[in-house]
């Protein structure tokens, strides 16, 4: 375990590199630090709200396998959006999450992750473009998936389930479908545990914290989302 942790450690100051920031550095050294000493008692973590439910939800993966909401229980996950013919911010948030995978991989609790990726453009991001868009950027496809399905079923999942925007912009020819650059946190429950910006430092760093101490909370397949739920929200 120690040398998963140091491991991970090393990762993490490698990819945050010698010119990160203050805010950006503390985040990343208080996520380290915690992993040194193993999993942390309920006094130490600082406690990360519980959002909102994701509706259950069935799509396919880039294996062409169904993947349902309920698949993913038990899991602690972090889902983006994105669609494969953009020009603009796609690439840079599926790159960030190819570098959280790259950090990620070495955590002592790996296999309670995973990466989830919805395509918005489902229309044209069939399973198999999706696989080849993912081995392009080393998907570790037992972790990290490409989902697709109906476009009216996947944009109302991300605007009602996901609270986040997703519309038509067909005279922007580098994103003709406008979509939000967030990371979300999604606990065993399949509770949102908070957003992300995929291309802020200082935010994604703070998404491995809070990723670090959801993944270490106590939990059991009989436990009752409820009154998790009604916890977080005394909490905010």
């Amino acid at each position: 375990m120690a040398k998963k942790t140091n491991e991970f450690r090393n990762t993490l100051l490698f990819f945050a590199g010698a010119a990160v920031g203050a805010v950006v550095l503390a985040g990343l050294l208080a996520s380290v630090t915690v992993m040194m000493r193993g999993t942390p008692t309920a006094s130490e973590r600082e406690p990360v709200p519980v959002l909102y439910g994701v509706p259950s939800f069935e799509l396919t993966s880039q294996a062409e396998q169904a993947v349902r909401r309920d698949d993913l229980r038990g899991k602690v996950w972090v889902a983006n959006f994105i669609f494969t013919r953009c020009a603009s911010v796609c690439p840079m948030v599926t790159g960030r999450t190819a570098e959280l995978q790259q950090m990620l991989r070495t955590h002592e609790r790996w296999s309670d992750m995973r990466l989830i990726s919805f395509t918005v453009d489902p229309g044209h991001d069939t399973p198999e473009v999706l696989r080849d868009y993912g081995q392009r950027f080393g998907a570790d496809p037992e972790q990290w998936l490409f989902l697709t399905g109906e476009r009216d079923y996947v944009w109302q999942l991300i605007e009602q389930g996901f609270r986040l925007p997703v519309e038509d912009a067909p005279d922007n020819p580098e994103m003709p479908i406008l979509h939000s650059d967030k990371f979300v946190l999604v606990d065993r429950d399949g509770q949102i545990r908070g957003y992300y910006s995929a291309l802020d430092q200082a935010e994604r760093a703070q998404l491995l914290v809070d990723l670090h101490t959801v993944v270490s909370e106590p939990w059991s397949s009989d436990g009752d989302a409820g009154s998790r739920a009604a916890a977080g929200a005394a909490r905010r």
